[in-house]
């Protein structure tokens, strides 16, 4: 009778279903996708950064560099037919440059003035040309030191822009035969030579006004322009030489400033 009982027992046991195999949760069955989407389209659209720096011993003399420096970039712009509502400054600063040395405190040297736009382009094939002539104007404002935004200046290189790309080789021809040699022996003058010249032009050939835009003695000047003479052979105090200098040196910064043809 005992054996039976237990006998009984044990196939109740084995009949029961075990409370751990009543908790197993079900098996999850998951599907897992990646894809990758693409779309191309003809950008109708461009936003391009444009800034200038201007350093001077005073605030107020870099200010006014800076501003003049910019109002070039904006004639670049308006020359290419950007409204003023798509210009917008993004970065305005005036701070002091100091120098440091022989364990002295530091002792302000002067100031430097930056600013920056940023610039909507509604019509994408404009880019590269209101770069290139941005580029060109503003490297000439900075070797002559004066605001050379005025129409003449914007025609004239404008016109040397077309021709250069209209004939690369024979417009570097030019600018080499011509103006060459003074361009690379300004390097080791610091670009004195031009700054010069360019200051002369502007102060209508009176080597006295001249020398008071460069905070320079009259004979500096004068030796100078005779340097440039003899690198060029041509006269910057006769009428005809200095057209074709200033032509030619215009054309190299047309030329270094522009993406290549």
């Amino acid at each position: 009778m005992r054996t039976l009982s237990w006998m009984a027992f044990g196939l109740a046991l084995c009949g029961a279903p075990s409370l751990a195999s009543a908790q197993t949760p079900p098996e999850l069955r998951l599907i897992t996708m990646s894809g990758h989407g693409e779309a191309r389209a003809v950008p109708d659209t461009a936003t391009l950064s444009a800034g200038v720096s201007a350093q001077a011993p005073t605030a107020a003399a870099a200010l006014a560099a800076n501003t003049a420096r910019m109002q070039t970039v904006m004639a670049a712009l308006k020359q290419q037919g950007v409204p003023d509502k798509d210009v917008q400054t993004s970065n305005f600063s005036i701070s002091p440059q100091y120098a440091n040395g022989n364990g002295e405190a530091p002792r302000i040297t002067g100031y430097q003035a930056n600013n920056q736009v940023e610039v909507r382009l509604e019509d994408v094939g404009k880019l590269g040309a209101t770069l290139d002539e941005a580029r060109t104007l503003l490297a000439l404002v900075r070797t002559s030191e004066v605001a050379n935004s005025d129409r003449q200046t914007w025609d004239s290189l404008r016109v040397l822009h077309g021709a250069y790309f209209a004939d690369p080789a024979r417009m570097s021809g030019f600018a080499e035969r011509t103006a060459g040699e003074l361009i690379r022996r300004d390097e080791a003058e610091e670009g004195r030579l031009q700054t010069t010249f360019w200051a002369y032009q502007q102060a209508n050939c009176n080597m006295n006004v001249t020398a008071e835009l460069l905070d320079t003695h009259r004979h500096t000047v004068a030796n100078r322009l005779r340097r440039i003479r003899q690198l060029t052979g041509l006269d910057p105090q006769r009428g005809y030489d200095r057209e074709l200098l200033g032509l030619a040196l215009r054309t190299h910064l047309v030329i270094v400033n522009s993406a290549a043809p």
